[in-house]
């Protein structure tokens, strides 16, 4: 027996909502970085010439834009990781993990056939929504935004 399509279609749901609150939280962190860091090489330029002050910003800013970008694909949470915390944060008590180990086994005695059916009830009712939160903190969104003004 596979593994029940509502259980798989909840941990792609919470994969896809974990990569996508990863990336914005990368993009709000890293961005602010690199805009503190470019507005403190103007600071400087702005007292002493630096031909390069103006494309290290743009760089800078760039540079933080695709990394995050680039680490948040390489770094997209496994189907095993995001049954985790599926479980963790859903209340599914190992639910989705047994669900997706025993989807593995080719013939499952009538006790794993339970177990199996009781992840799909229990999936079909939840969704991705309570696996994470997209936005990142609003003191960081706030110091972002502070070191982009200031640039």
């Amino acid at each position: 027996m596979a593994v029940p399509e509502s259980v798989d279609r909840l941990v792609s749901a919470a994969r896809r909502r974990l990569t996508t609150a990863g990336l914005v939280n990368r993009l709000v962190g890293w961005t602010g970085a690199a805009a503190a860091l470019a507005a403190a090489v103007a600071a400087v330029a702005r007292a002493w010439v630096i031909e390069w002050a103006d494309a290290f910003v743009l760089v800078a800013l760039a540079g933080a834009v695709i990394a995050a970008i680039i680490w948040s694909v390489i770094r997209r949470p496994s189907t095993q990781r995001a049954a985790i915390v599926v479980d963790r944060r859903l209340g599914g008590f190992d639910r989705v993990t047994t669900a997706l180990e025993l989807g593995k086994v080719p013939e499952p005695d009538s006790h794993m056939t339970r177990q199996l059916e009781a992840a799909q009830a229990w999936a079909e009712a939840r969704d991705a929504s309570g696996v994470s939160t997209v936005l990142p903190d609003r003191r960081v969104l706030g110091l972002t935004a502070l070191a982009i003004v200031v640039l």
